[in-house]
């Protein structure tokens, strides 16, 4: 059974400063992802594949917190997790 998840156009996202650290930089690179939304304690990330068996719960250990994904442009989520998240674990 194939799972159809929701894509998100990440041009249209408001990336704010408080969200991008409900990310720390290590797992944005590992997981090339970047937050979207927090909704009622609820992160959404948008990552390439989010189909992959266990990817969420391996997420929800990584954050330690509830977590939804959305599919995204491989390409445009290397270029955020480049512009947002350097060496640096903290923005």
């Amino acid at each position: 059974m194939n799972t159809v998840f929701e894509r998100i156009d990440l041009s249209e996202v408001q990336f704010t400063v408080e969200l991008l650290r409900t990310v720390p930089s290590s797992v944005a690179r590992r997981f090339l992802l970047v937050p979207v939304s927090l909704r009622a304690g609820c992160l959404v990330v948008a990552v390439p594949d989010p189909g992959r068996p266990g990817f969420v719960h391996e997420l929800f250990v990584a954050l330690g917190r509830e977590v939804e994904v959305r599919a995204a442009d491989r390409e445009l989520l290397s270029y955020f997790v480049t512009r947002f998240y350097n060496d640096k674990e903290t923005l």
